[in-house]
């Protein structure tokens, strides 16, 4: 890219490449223009229009995206230049306007004076000879105008007003003089050839003789050489050697054109975007069949999510269900608990209104033990009252045996299962156990069962406790449960 910049020529395409494969990939639009111009100029400097017009072509289609305008003038310069390759003049011409157009837009002073250069090329060879006239005196006027360029602006110039209609002979001869006398030499065949027609033009018959003998054995100078011999004859007025000439110079330049033609750059360009066509046509039909793909994909996703909703609709209906009948259920059950409890708090208020009748009836004894102290009544007295009230004391079987069903009703059968695991037992120890599944503290059971004291009610426990622990009854798990409330 330096030594396109510099105009240092290089025909090594291995410089460019891994820059254009990268950036082709990865790259910004600018990245990629700069990355196939750049090609393009290699292969231009390495002789291979083809390869060239096309990486052109390909730098062109990011152009329009680009922001780098210095960048985009000199593609649009590259192309013009290809273009007045094959004389197709009138297709070089936009490219040409346009580079100087961006070149002028970025203040580049000596790219917009090259390009100004360019196209007065142009306009020469579109005939277009004032106007191409007017841009040389202007850029003759410039003292910035790249020096590297400035002889063969001179020839070009000298061509021009020897093409006109009316050729001015000193000003072309002060042109070309200008730049023999720098110490360079004419730059092209054809300013060779316009220098012969010129310096006849002036007299100069033995200077003219020497320059257009110079290319007469030169066979990529006979078009040169053909065409300005012509008009040499028609200013000596031999009008039939001017008509072979001219002849000979129709029949070269047919030559050269069919030759033009295998490898012009509009055959190029249209090869290219032919090929570029068909590679976009094959890219829809596939975007085509992609989106069909995938329209369908959509369809079979949408079908299946609809099912799968559908499905997971009716499921969250049935979970609903359960939950409402799980939900009634507990409500239910909690109401009958909330029933139970308030029965069995009940029953065990009741319980414990017999013992607490039951102090009373000591409470009568001791009145009685107190009263005989006082009186001399017989001991038979004291025995009958003691009896009465020793009597009233005790709580009937019946109402044992009620309060344990109520317990073994509350809990489920919890008595019942108790007795059938372990039988044989002493009676109190069901009742202990009755007491524990009731609820009642230690305290409680010690006075309900008139044990001597709150040791021996932990010490039965403890003894029930390990009894069951070691058992393999399948109720053992509630029944240590209750045990270790307490």
């Amino acid at each position: 890219m330096a030594l396109d910049k510099n105009f240092v020529d290089t025909a090594d395409v291995s410089v460019v490449m891994p820059a254009v494969n990268y950036y082709y990939k990865h790259g910004t639009a600018d990245n990629k223009m700069k990355a196939f111009y750049y090609l393009g100029r290699v292969y231009e400097n390495a002789g291979d229009r083809k390869s060239s017009i096309n990486a052109f072509s390909k730098a062109f289609e990011f152009s329009d995206d680009t922001k780098d305008m210095r960048a985009r003038g000199m593609l649009y310069r590259s192309i013009s230049g290809l273009y007045m390759k094959d004389y197709s003049y009138d297709e070089a011409e936009p490219y040409a306007l346009s580079a100087y157009k961006c070149f002028k837009q970025v203040s580049d002073t000596s790219m917009t004076l090259l390009c100004a250069y360019r196209i007065a090329l142009v306009y020469t060879g579109q005939n277009r000879y004032n106007e191409a006239d007017s841009i040389y005196v202007r850029l003759m006027e410039e003292r910035h105008f790249p020096i590297g360029f400035r002889n063969a602006m001179l020839c070009d110039y000298a061509i021009l007003n020897a093409l006109k209609a009316i050729p001015d002979y000193d000003k072309a001869y002060q042109l070309f003089s200008e730049v023999i006398d720098s110490g360079y030499a004419l730059d092209s065949y054809n300013a060779t050839g316009a220098y012969a027609f010129v310096s006849y033009g002036k007299g100069l018959k033995a200077q003219s003789d020497a320059a257009i003998s110079s290319i007469s054995r030169i066979y990529e100078a006979k078009p040169a050489y053909y065409h300005w011999k012509e008009r040499i004859m028609r200013e000596q007025g031999d009008y039939l050697r001017a008509y072979n000439y001219l002849d000979s110079s129709l029949t070269f330049q047919k030559q050269l054109v069919n030759e033009q033609l295998k490898q012009s750059t509009i055959k190029a360009r249209k090869e290219y975007f032919e090929m570029s066509n068909q590679v976009y046509r094959k890219e829809i039909q596939y975007r085509r069949i992609h989106g069909l793909v995938f329209i369908l994909i959509i369809l079979v996703l949408s079908g299946a999510i609809a099912s799968v909703s559908i499905a997971k609709k009716k499921k969250m209906e049935e979970d609903q269900l359960l939950i409402d009948s799980v939900r009634r259920l507990w409500m239910g059950s909690n109401t009958r608990l909330k029933e139970k409890e308030e029965s069995l708090d009940y029953y065990k208020k009741e319980y414990l209104k017999l013992y607490r009748s039951q102090m009373a009836c000591l409470e009568d004894v001791f009145n009685v033990y107190e009263l005989s102290m006082r009186k001399t009544d017989s001991d038979s007295e004291l025995a009958r009252r003691l009896r009465d009230v020793l009597g009233s004391m005790d709580v009937s079987k019946e109402e044992k045996s009620r309060f344990e069903r109520k317990v073994d009703s509350y809990f489920d059968g919890i008595m019942s299962f108790f007795r059938m695991d372990f039988p044989g037992l002493p009676e109190s120890d069901y009742r202990f156990m009755c007491f524990v599944f009731a609820g009642f503290d230690a305290t409680t059971i010690m006075l309900i069962m008139d044990m001597p004291s709150l040791s021996s009610v932990h010490t039965k426990k403890s003894r029930l406790k390990k009894m069951i622990t070691v058992s393999d009854v399948l109720e053992k798990s509630r029944y240590l449960d209750f045990i270790s409330r307490q």
